[in-house]
């Protein structure tokens, strides 16, 4: 594990990427030839069609960053890009052991607030292929102005209310939310319970 220093750069973090996976290859004695691929879950929205990140405001410069053409460059390896939490929501729908039904939203709370959904084995994106950044809803005109927009902007978003969601309903909804481990809220049928919670602020 590499925790990220505070105002990490872009170009820090493609270094430490590079520099890991070669160590890793080597520690192995592994010959790049035989390596079919790598696969790399980055945060913020990720553009699947021009495979760059879009946006992450918790490493400085990762903007439209085109890390799998660096990636492949550097490293001579085809390269696949996804969002974390997709990657992590596909993981727990395919092999999490859940009564999903075919049905999965995910909740990835860490030091932000991101989530993705997953509906007959598939990852659902937008009409951009790109993936979605649920911390970064808009939902309410007078709440609390998000990091991720300038400081003369108002543009709060459901972060705030999953937050409050994840400290203040969930302890009293136990005996239903089994679903719940290591910052990861997963919900399948917990989420009739919780819809109207959610949806209430868009209605006003």
């Amino acid at each position: 594990m590499h925790p990220l220093p505070e105002h990490v750069q872009a170009q820090e973090v493609t270094d430490l990427i590079v520099t890991e996976i070669e160590r890793v290859l080597l520690d192995l004695h592994i010959e790049k030839e035989r390596v079919i691929g790598v696969g790399v879950a980055a945060p913020g929205q990720v553009d699947l069609e021009r495979k760059k990140v879009r946006y992450y405001p918790r490493i400085e410069g990762m903007k439209d960053i085109a890390l799998v053409a660096e990636l492949e460059s550097r490293l001579e390896i085809p390269v696949m890009i996804h969002n974390n939490c997709s990657a992590l929501a596909l993981s727990e729908y395919r092999h999490g052991g859940y009564d999903h039904r075919g049905s999965m939203f995910t909740f990835l709370l860490r030091t932000g607030v991101n989530g993705a959904f997953v509906h007959d084995d598939e990852i659902y994106v937008n009409s951009r292929n790109q993936t979605i950044e649920t911390g970064h809803i808009p939902i309410n005109a007078d709440g609390p102005r998000c990091s991720c927009v300038p400081e003369d902007a108002c543009r709060p978003t459901c972060r705030t209310l999953i937050q409050t969601l994840w400290t203040c309903v969930l302890p009293s909804l136990r005996g239903s939310m089994k679903n719940c481990r290591q910052g990861i809220l997963l919900l399948g049928e917990p989420l009739n319970v919780l819809q109207g919670i959610l949806l209430l602020p868009l209605r006003y």
